[in-house]
């Protein structure tokens, strides 16, 4: 079960199995689907090989993007976490985290997960430009058919370098499994516009019940 707090009136987020079972066991408990909490869950090798014209745009972008940009990948090592920790740093700068309560908080959770890569078993990508890092990646095996990516970020000063390590994210993770979850969109637009644009396979549903209905239906729980 996946618990988070939303607000104050909600007691957590759960996926579609825990769905079932607690509205089989506890039909009058209300629990409602939270579409902004969603994983997007694609092929692997869509996101390896943008196939078709449905990945037109995309591979436009990222065609300019190598045009514009020499390019080298590495894997996020014990050889290069300070660079790494420098491009974070830059990377906030840019997005001026201080001022932006989610980008605070997205900036302490990256920071965190750095500290404790090799304890977490996370695994990561790193992309140079001119020598310098100007985007990374971060993901785990979640299971045997999927690897969660959880963490994405790339300097604004080069057009289309998402594109490029998402697409070196999905080369490398591709022969360990056919899905990747890259997470919810908060309902942010533009970036659910982003991820909608790489054509899901599915999604992961999340839904949420609120504190009072738990109490009313199960008195003892809380």
């Amino acid at each position: 079960m996946k618990l988070a707090l939303k607000e104050d009136s909600i007691f957590g987020f759960i996926k579609k199995t825990e769905k079932d079972f607690l509205t089989k066991h506890f039909p009058t408990l209300k629990i409602e689907e939270d579409r902004d909490y969603f994983d997007y869950v694609y092929r692997a090798s869509d996101l390896a090989d943008l196939p078709g014209t449905k990945y037109g745009k995309i591979r436009n972008r990222l065609n300019k993007f190598t045009k514009n940009f020499s390019y080298t990948t590495e894997e996020i090592s014990e050889n290069n976490m300070e660079e790494v920790h420098e491009f974070l740093k830059r990377w906030c700068l840019w997005k001026d985290c201080s001022s932006d309560e989610i980008l605070d908080n997205e900036r302490k959770a990256i920071l965190y997960s750095m500290k404790h890569f090799f304890d977490f078993k996370l695994q990561g990508l790193g992309l140079r430009i001119d020598g310098t890092i100007q985007a990374i990646a971060v993901y785990e095996k979640m299971n045997t058919d999927t690897v969660v990516v959880h963490f994405e970020k790339g300097s604004p000063d080069f057009d289309g370098i998402y594109k490029a390590i998402n697409m070196e994210t999905a080369q490398r993770v591709r022969h360990l499994v056919p899905f990747i979850d890259r997470e919810e969109d908060l309902g942010i637009p533009g970036l659910r516009q982003a991820k909608l644009s790489y054509n899901p396979d599915h999604f992961i549903e999340v839904s949420y019940g609120t504190k009072e209905s738990l109490r009313t239906t199960i008195p003892d729980s809380l």
